[in-house]
């Protein structure tokens, strides 16, 4: 097959997976934006300002997302204080331990261990 021939429609098409919507799951929202290559290209300066200040891109070639362009995490912090830590937990949920187990002896069959 050569490079200008037209492809064979019996061939299996490449699965389009939409890079989009994983992209930065912590948030729980889709963050980064789909641009085209072309405007990758022509407006570089200004998307790789975007990513420094710490936008998103999907990056697709003919509608298919091919590239993620995203900041580079900054290192986790391996100790977190105490206090910050019960600050947090207190801002949290409050999970009632009782209605928890009852919710999950409902769901659970119980007869499976």
């Amino acid at each position: 097959m050569s490079l200008h021939s037209t492809p064979r429609r019996d061939r299996l098409q490449p699965v389009r997976t939409y890079v989009a919507s994983r992209s930065i799951p912590c948030y729980g929202t889709v963050v980064a934006r789909t641009i085209p290559q072309r405007e990758l290209r022509n407006a570089n300066a200004q998307v790789i300002a975007a990513v420094a200040a710490g936008e998103s891109f999907v990056v697709t070639r003919n509608g298919v997302p091919v590239a993620e362009l995203r900041p580079i995490e900054r290192m986790r912090r391996s100790f977190v204080p105490r206090a910050e830590l019960t600050a947090l937990a207190a801002a949290g949920p409050h999970i009632d331990l009782a209605q928890f187990r009852a919710d999950l002896d409902g769901a659970i069959d119980q007869r499976l261990a």
